[in-house]
């Protein structure tokens, strides 16, 4: 089965400007993706799909394939994952690599673990009648304990 590692990494991050490629534990943050996807034994490629230069530059040190970069028109703050992963299938078809499994690994969730990334894998091959999965966490605090920041003003 061919499994890519499929890591959005886009350059224009207005919250945290270059988030993508900030130091997390000594490497840039998308390394950490990067690294772990290395680590996977059934993902047989990595690639990295930005909008970027430096993100592309950062991420081929680290062992990534670029090999496109994505249009500015889909790396927008509004752009949507089903945009940047459609360009990704098109140009698969088009260079005959379409993957059995795509599998997202977004740079800013770097503490995820090997033993993780297998599971999802694995509930994904033995469960072909899915079509996504996708992991969350469990709140700890009750949504009635949080505050939204509103003009710099703690609203519950």
């Amino acid at each position: 089965m061919k499994i890519i590692a499929l890591i959005p990494a886009r350059g224009g991050s207005k919250g945290i400007p270059k988030k993508n490629i900030k130091l997390f534990k000594k490497e840039p943050l998308i390394a950490h993706s990067i690294k772990l996807s290395e680590q996977c034994n059934l993902i047989s490629d990595i690639i990295v799909t930005t909008d970027c230069e430096e993100i592309a530059n950062i991420s081929r040190k680290y062992n990534a394939s670029i090999p496109f970069m994505r249009p500015a028109e889909i790396s927008m703050d509004l752009s949507l994952d089903s945009e940047f992963i459609e360009h990704y299938i098109n140009w698969a078809i088009e260079n005959n690599k379409l993957p059995d499994l795509i599998v997202q690994m977004r740079p800013t969730y770097p503490n995820r673990t090997l033993s993780h990334l297998n599971k999802m894998i694995d509930i994904m091959i033995n469960n072909p009648e899915y079509t996504s999965l996708r992991t969350v966490i469990e709140m700890t605090k009750s949504p009635y304990k949080m505050y939204r920041n509103i003009d710099n003003i703690l609203v519950p």
